[in-house]
């Protein structure tokens, strides 16, 4: 079976816009960034899977992911869903067949960090092997 949140990596950290911004702060399968990280640092992204299912023929994964788009201010954290918003309009390449967007995103903070952040969820189609 393919791994499929390593092929979201790449699908998500080949974009130009997107790694201007965070640089190598992308973290997958995560909920929230590592221990150490700061807003101050710039931009994160941080991305999980929540479910999903193959196809009826076992040869298409569609896998649901959660994305969290951390900035300084909600404003900073929005840029980055922006970018990360049109990622997924630009649609499927490095392994990934679509990319979808589920769920528009929602500006939260954090109420043990205090940090802001976007929550947004997508859906992707992937080979299976």
């Amino acid at each position: 079976m393919i791994d499929a949140p390593a092929a979201i990596f790449v699908w998500t950290t080949a974009y130009t816009p997107l790694t201007a911004l965070t640089g190598d702060r992308v973290w997958s399968e995560m909920n929230n960034p590592p221990p150490g990280y700061k807003p101050t640092a710039g931009p994160a992204l941080t991305f999980r899977i929540r479910g999903g299912a193959p196809d009826y023929s076992r040869s298409h994964l569609n896998p649901s992911v959660q994305f969290k788009c951390y900035g300084l201010d909600a404003g900073q954290a929005n840029e980055l869903y922006r970018v990360l918003y049109d990622r997924f309009e630009l649609g499927g390449g490095y392994g990934i067949k679509a990319a979808n967007v589920d769920v528009l995103g929602q500006t939260l903070n954090d109420q043990d960090t205090d940090w802001f952040f976007v929550l947004m969820f997508g859906s992707f189609w992937l080979n299976a092997s």
